[in-house]
C-alpha cells in the first residue's frame, strides 16, 4: 500500500499488525452481525467467507501527519481512530479484474456509506459518515460501525442543492448500485455520550425534532 504527497515519490504505507486486544476478529464479526440484524438482514455466511482478516488495518494508534492521499481522483483521508476489516472482494467483480481497488488515481474513489434513499448517499469524509452510526453496546464496549466503499468516479454526483447545509454538501449521490462497492467495514469504540446524531448537524440542537431525538438517546 502506497501514498503520494503532491508530486513526490509514492511512499509505502505500512499495515500495522499487533495484538488486537478486545477488538478481535470474533468480537468484530459479532458486532457486524448485530448491526445487520438491527437493519433486518440475516447473516448466513461465515466470517472467513465474508472477510479476509489478514488484510485488516488498524488505524487506532495512528496520528494524522498531513499526507494527502488520492483515490480515483478524489481526496482520501485515512480513517484515523478506526480499525478496518477487509471484505472478501478480490476477483469478485469485472471478470476478476481488480483495477477498481488500485490505491492511486486509476482506482475507484473511497467513500463511506451514509444511507440509501433516491440513490445511495455516501461521503468521502469518515467524520461525516460516523454521525449516521449510533453506538451500540457489546460485551462492555460501545462501538460504531461504518461501511467503507469504492465508488466509480464517473458515477459521483455531489450534493449541490442551494438549500443544502454545509454538512449536506459533503455527501455524494450514486444512482446506480453497481457503481458502488463495499470493500471494508470500519469499527471503533465510541461512547453514546459522545455521539452526535446527524439531525443535529443538519438542523441544529434547538430544532424541536432534534430535541426529541436527543432526549430519546
Amino acid at each position: 500500500m502506497t501514498c503520494q504527497v503532491g508530486g513526490g515519490r509514492p511512499r509505502k504505507l505500512q499495515r500495522n499488525i499487533h495484538d488486537p486486544g478486545w477488538l478481535s476478529n470474533t468480537f468484530f464479526f459479532q458486532a457486524f452481525k448485530d448491526a445487520l440484524k438491527r437493519a433486518g438482514v440475516s447473516v448466513e455466511s461465515s466470517a472467513e467467507e465474508m472477510f479476509v482478516f489478514q488484510f485488516n488495518q488498524d488505524f487506532r494508534g495512528m496520528r494524522d501527519d498531513g499526507r494527502q492521499l488520492v483515490r480515483g481522483g478524489q481526496r482520501y483521508e485515512l480513517p484515523i481512530g478506526w480499525k478496518r476489516f477487509a471484505v472478501n472482494v478480490k476477483g469478485q467483480y469485472d471478470d476478476g479484474n481488480n483495477d477498481w481497488l488500485r490505491e492511486d488515481e486509476t482506482g475507484w474513489a473511497v467513500a463511506f456509506e451514509k444511507d440509501t434513499g433516491a440513490g445511495i448517499y455516501c461521503t468521502q469524509w469518515i467524520d461525516v459518515a460516523q454521525h449516521y452510526s449510533k453506538p451500540q453496546r457489546l460485551e462492555g464496549h460501545w462501538v460504531q460501525i461504518v461501511l467503507q466503499l469504492r465508488v466509480k468516479p464517473s458515477a459521483i454526483r455531489p450534493v449541490t442543492d442551494a438549500k443544502a447545509t454545509d454538512f449536506e454538501r459533503k455527501y455524494w449521490v450514486v444512482n446506480d448500485p453497481s457503481e458502488i462497492r463495499a470493500y471494508g467495514v470500519l469499527i471503533r469504540e465510541f461512547s453514546l455520550a459522545e455521539y452526535i446524531p446527524p439531525e443535529v448537524m443538519v438542523f441544529g440542537r434547538d430544532h424541536p425534532t432534534v430535541c426529541q431525538i436527543l432526549e430519546d438517546l
